[in-house]
């Protein structure tokens, strides 16, 4: 359901807040969690003692998949390549 969606999304975001990370979002994706975060903390996040400690978090907050959006975070990704339709 839509909440339980929300519920790993909020756990998995809390989890990397407790990592440090002050600009962040999860995107869900079913079992996949498409991790943004603030363009200057995305070397951080790739560092060998960080990467396997957020992969653990976002998993135990039930993801099966975990990714990095390389392209950091920014306002209205979920909607990228999305096309309205006229009315």
């Amino acid at each position: 359901t839509s909440l339980k969606k929300a519920e790993r999304r909020e756990r998995a975001e809390t989890a990397l807040r407790e990592l440090g990370f002050r600009v962040c979002r999860v995107r869900h994706h079913e079992t996949l969690a498409r991790i943004e975060i603030g363009q200057d903390e995305l070397a951080r996040a790739l560092g060998p003692d960080v990467r396997p400690r957020i992969v653990e978090a976002v998993r135990a907050a039930g993801f099966q998949h975990v990714t990095l959006d390389l392209q950091g975070y920014r306002t209205g990704s979920l909607n990228e390549g999305v096309r309205l339709q006229p009315v």
